[in-house]
C-alpha cells in the first residue's frame, strides 16, 4: 500500500512541476512576442504655453504624480506574492533614452523599441489620445528635470503568467484599440467628454466603463449625480454620500482636479448621454 501511495505522490509532483514548466514557458513566450507597430512621427516643443499644457495634461492622464511616482522618477504600482511585482519607469530618463516616435509607441501603442509588448501599461486607453496631446506631455516631460533611480524589472508568479495565458492580462494593446484622433474631432461637448472618458477613466473603469469589481464601479454611477455634484466630486472629492473616496479621492487630488469647468461639463454630458 505505502508504495502505491509514493507512487501516487510521485505522479502528482511530477504532474504539478510539468504544469508549472508549462505556465512559465508558455507565458514567457507571451511575454517575449513581438508586434508591428505604426511608425508614427511626434516632434517635441519648447513652446511655454505647450510645456504648461502638458504638464496639465500629465497630471490628468496620470503621467505626472500618478503610477511613474510624484515626480516621473518611476515607482512600484503593484507588488502582491505569488502575483506580480510591477514597475511604472522613469519617465524623466526614457524620455532621453527613446525617440519621441519610441515613446509615442509605447505609450499609444503598447510596444517597446524591441518589438514586444508592455504589460500593464493602459496603452488601450490612450490609443486615440491625439498628436496635440501626446506631443504635449513628451515635451514637459523632456524638459522636466531628470530623476535619478535604480533600474528596476517587473517579475511575474504563477497567477499573473496565468492571466497572461489565459488573456486576462493583456500583452501589448488589443487588437481593438483604437487610433489616434484629431483634436478637430473635441469641437463637441460629447465628444470631447467620450475623449476625457477614455483617456483618464477607462485605465480603473474599464475600456466600456463597466467597472472592476472590488476596484471601480460602472461608471453608469455618475447619472445619479447632477450637475453641480459631478463638479464637486471631480474638483473637491465630494461623493453624493460622505465618505472615504480611498484611490479615487487621490486621483481626483491629483489628477482631476486639473480639468477646467469645460471639461467636466464634457465628462458630465457624455457620461450622461450614455
Amino acid at each position: 500500500m505505502w508504495v502505491i501511495i509514493k507512487r501516487i505522490l510521485f505522479g502528482l509532483t511530477a504532474l504539478a512541476v510539468l504544469a508549472i514548466a508549462v505556465l512559465y514557458i508558455w507565458s514567457s513566450v507571451l511575454l517575449n512576442e513581438t508586434f508591428t507597430t505604426e511608425n508614427r512621427s511626434i516632434s517635441l516643443s519648447t513652446d511655454p504655453a505647450v510645456l504648461a499644457e502638458g504638464e496639465r495634461k500629465a497630471q490628468i492622464f496620470g503621467c505626472y504624480h500618478g503610477c511613474h511616482g510624484r515626480d516621473m522618477e518611476g515607482d512600484t504600482f503593484f507588488d502582491e506574492p505569488f502575483i506580480a511585482r510591477l514597475f511604472a519607469p522613469n519617465l524623466t530618463q526614457a524620455s532621453k533614452k527613446f525617440t519621441p516616435s519610441e515613446m509615442e509607441a509605447m505609450i499609444r501603442q503598447g510596444t517597446r523599441p524591441d518589438g514586444t509588448g508592455l504589460i500593464a501599461m493602459p496603452s488601450n486607453s490612450f490609443s486615440i489620445m491625439t498628436d496635440d496631446d501626446l506631443t504635449a506631455i513628451l515635451s514637459f516631460i523632456h524638459e522636466f528635470p531628470e530623476q535619478a533611480s535604480e533600474p528596476q524589472s517587473n517579475s511575474f508568479g504563477p497567477l499573473a503568467r496565468a492571466l497572461i495565458i489565459s488573456g486576462g492580462v493583456p500583452v501589448g494593446n488589443d487588437s481593438d484599440a483604437g487610433t489616434p484622433w484629431n483634436s478637430s474631432q473635441l469641437d463637441t461637448p460629447l465628444k470631447l467628454g467620450e475623449y476625457l472618458a477614455m483617456n483618464a477613466c477607462s485605465e480603473c473603469h474599464g475600456l466600456q466603463y463597466e467597472g472592476n469589481a472590488d476596484f471601480a464601479p460602472p461608471l453608469a454611477i455618475a447619472k445619479a449625480y447632477n450637475r453641480e455634484q459631478f463638479h464637486a466630486l471631480l474638483k473637491e472629492g465630494e461623493a453624493l454620500v460622505p465618505r472615504d473616496l480611498g484611490l479615487m479621492g487621490l486621483v481626483v487630488k491629483f489628477r482631476f482636479s486639473y480639468l477646467n469647468n469645460e471639461e467636466i461639463d464634457a465628462l458630465y454630458d457624455f457620461l450622461q448621454a450614455r
